[in-house]
């Protein structure tokens, strides 16, 4: 009997030790015993800072990033500073790498944030770093890891119309895009100089390229001004009462949430789109290591919330997170969603989605 009670003492003591070898945060899930994850997270200590420069909003900006910040330190026991400073539109910061790379130089941001329209440059230029995610990462979703590791894509958006919610209710609410056509809307309607999301409508599996560009003249004539997607204050005052179409309602739905304007989006029955959004860790980023940590983090459901919570941003691949629900509610509904992603802008659909871009900026703007 002693001698059993002794082993028991013994076995007690030994699970006590392996817990206490966990880092904080740890014991409960796991992760840690990765050797591969540990490993990774020795390296991202000794980098000590990340640095982030993006565009407004992507990282929902100071108060965003101290959000994302502190998460992160909490789960891998960290004690590291991001960085963070506004830079370029999405494009204009994926040429800033590319040339950085090319010079020799080290990125301006360890990470960097593109849509899918960008991505083509980026994987020419074989700036993007590859990684094995899922040797990491196991609970990342397979179809968020795109072109051998070096994309992931961690927030899907859906374009539609963002309107003021005071002065548009009930059955005024455009349900299609046709819609916004009617005579009552014309001169209240916004677009962007950019002609946003307008250009998923011109591939075959859409609308077809004619029909589209039909609509975009019939839009330029009830167009009344041109704002930049992330000027929802403009909306929300009743200077314009929509914008046609936005850059997605992650935008519109943040705005609304954080100010309580009268704002809101819908995702239009008649042009169900997704657009993607990426992370990439440049080969010339300086904390390369704290860089795709953090998009192993951000790519958990526990990462999911902290990012959506920041940013108002999620993948429609992740279980449960706003945009896997907001997929499944129209799926349910029998829209047809057509997905857009890095592939869409390669080969035959790339150029059409191309074309179309150059063509509706002309019309939005100067009305031909």
């Amino acid at each position: 009997m002693r001698l059993r009670m002794l082993a028991m003492i013994a076995l007690w003591a030994m699970m006590f030790l392996v817990v206490a070898l966990v880092p904080s945060g740890y014991a409960q899930r796991g992760p840690a015993l990765n050797p591969k994850l540990a490993e990774l997270i020795q390296a991202a200590k000794t980098e000590g800072e990340l640095n982030l420069v993006a565009g407004g909003g992507t990282w929902g900006e100071d108060e965003g990033v101290k959000i994302i910040q502190d998460a992160f330190n909490k789960k891998y026991s960290l004690n590291i500073k991001i960085h963070y400073a506004a830079g370029a539109a999405m494009p204009v910061m994926a040429s800033r790498v590319i040339e950085t790379y090319k010079a020799g130089a080290k990125s301006d941001t360890d990470l960097y944030v593109g849509n899918a329209v960008s991505m083509p440059s980026i994987l020419e230029a074989g700036v993007a770093r590859s990684f094995p995610w899922r040797e990491v990462f196991p609970y990342i979703p397979v179809a968020t890891i795109e072109y051998k590791g070096q994309l992931i894509r961690f927030h899907d958006a859906f374009p539609g119309i963002t309107y003021n919610t005071r002065e548009i209710t009930g059955n005024n609410v455009p349900r299609r895009l046709q819609d916004v056509l009617q005579p009552q809307w014309k001169g209240k309607i916004a677009s962007t100089p950019y002609a946003a999301s307008l250009y998923y409508l011109a591939p075959n599996r859409v609308w077809g390229y004619e029909k589209s560009m039909a609509f975009v003249r019939a839009l330029s004539r009830q167009i009344g001004g041109l704002i930049r997607c992330g000027e929802e204050a403009r909306i929300a005052s009743g200077e314009f009462l929509m914008l046609v179409m936005n850059c997605g309602d992650h935008a519109g739905n943040s705005f609304a949430r954080k100010t309580g304007a009268p704002v809101a989006t819908i995702i239009l029955e008649d042009g169900a789109v997704m657009d993607s959004f990426y992370l990439v860790v440049p080969k010339n980023s300086a904390h390369s290591n704290l860089a795709t940590l953090l998009i192993g983090f951000l790519m958990s459901r526990e990462g999911q919330d902290v990012l959506y919570s920041a940013t108002d941003r999620s993948s429609s691949e992740v279980e449960g997170t706003p945009a896997n629900r907001k997929y499944k509610e129209m799926r349910a509904k029998g829209i047809t969603i057509q997905k857009f992603a890095a592939a869409s802008y390669m080969g035959e659909e790339g150029s059409i989605l191309n074309k179309a871009v150059d063509e509706m900026r002309k019309i939005v703007t100067e009305g031909k």
